[in-house]
């Protein structure tokens, strides 16, 4: 630490006054009755102020809340998680799918998990020569109110032709449909409650399983600094399960606060030089990938991440699942 002065200019207070005095929050948040607080670690959240609430309620399997904003345009949470934003869904979606789709020589079909704002299926539905688009949702009303509140993300891809929308539990759906896809996508809430079954080796070797040869996943794989934990396993459980074949991408996500990693994982080799020349032909034919570019893909792992994934190296499965919230549930939504 330098050494500072002793001296100060007159007329000025010293520094550490300035430091110690409370920061005043804009009227138009200390005064709010609606916004919503999540709270990312016990003494670590963001506070989001709506303009407008243009829905909340209860879908029978958990809270639903749809805010207008003027940072992020509208937004939704599902039991006090932030899911997704107008500003930077695209950039969400477009890792998340077009990475694993562009990975693929020919892909005719798609199997997603999840993805009930529709922004995954607007990514798949991009590509021509997909024929089959399969959207496995177990939260109708998650459906029905991204279409009448979120419209802009799914942009009309819910009335695309090619799409089989089944409103079902996506593990017992690909448990009983030995059908295989081209890719699948794993579009889900963190692993936490039911959904942490899906983050299970046995689930990805099932998703391995469903694959044609040279499919490919796609899956989103938390933080390494604020959720090491979660980090370090979800990484060494599709590792179990599918080897060395992983690609990652970090992603700077504006309406959660921080970069999100993406991965592609599969049991076959990956082929960088197939993403890039894929992607360009797609730029070519006019396909919109304005928040994706095949180069992320190439930063090598710093030492903070490798250690954070050799410290963290469980691996979850069915008989002990990891639970991202196990420990949390007083702050995570926002309750202390």
């Amino acid at each position: 630490m330098r050494a500072t002065s002793r001296r100060r200019r007159k007329g000025r207070s010293p520094l550490r006054g300035k430091m110690t005095e409370p920061i005043a929050l804009p009227p138009s948040i200390s005064k709010s009755k609606q916004g919503q607080t999540e709270f990312v670690t016990s003494d670590f959240g963001h506070v989001y102020v709506p303009s407008r609430v243009l829905y909340k309620g209860s879908t029978g399997l958990q809270e639903i809340e749809v805010y207008e904003t003027d940072t992020f345009g509208r937004i939704m949470f599902l039991d006090g998680k932030i899911q997704v934003s107008y500003l930077d869904e695209e950039r969400y979606h477009q890792y998340l799918v077009q990475g694993p789709l562009l990975a693929c020589e020919n892909p005719k079909s798609i199997y997603i998990i999840g993805g009930g704002d529709g922004g995954a299926i607007e990514e798949a539905a991009k590509h021509p020569g997909i024929e089959r688009i399969v959207m496995a949702e177990i939260d109708q009303v998650v459906i029905d109110k991204s279409k009448e509140y979120l419209p802009e993300i799914s942009r009309g891809a819910f009335d695309d032709k090619r799409l089989d929308l089944r409103c079902v539990d996506a593990l017992k759906d690909l448990q009983e449909d030995k059908n295989r896809y081209d890719v699948i996508i794993v579009d889900l809430t963190e692993p936490h409650g039911p959904s942490k079954m899906l983050y299970t080796k046995e689930f990805y070797q099932l998703l391995a399983s469903r694959l044609t040869e040279g499919g490919m996943v796609g899956v989103h794989t938390d933080n390494f600094d604020l959720f090491p934990e979660s980090y370090g396993t979800i990484y060494n459980t599709l590792k179990s399960a599918f080897g060395a074949n992983i690609l990652t991408a970090h992603v700077g996500m504006p309406c959660f606060g921080m970069a999100w990693s993406y991965r592609i994982v599969s049991p076959y080799r990956i082929n960088f030089e197939r993403i890039e020349k894929n992607f360009r032909a797609a730029v070519q034919r006019g396909m919109q990938l304005d928040y994706f570019h095949p180069s992320t893909y190439l930063a090598q792992p710093t030492a903070r991440e490798r250690a954070v994934i050799e410290k963290f190296n469980r691996v979850s499965t069915n008989a002990s699942p990891y639970d991202k919230f196990e420990q949390a549930a007083t702050y995570i939504t926002g309750k202390i």
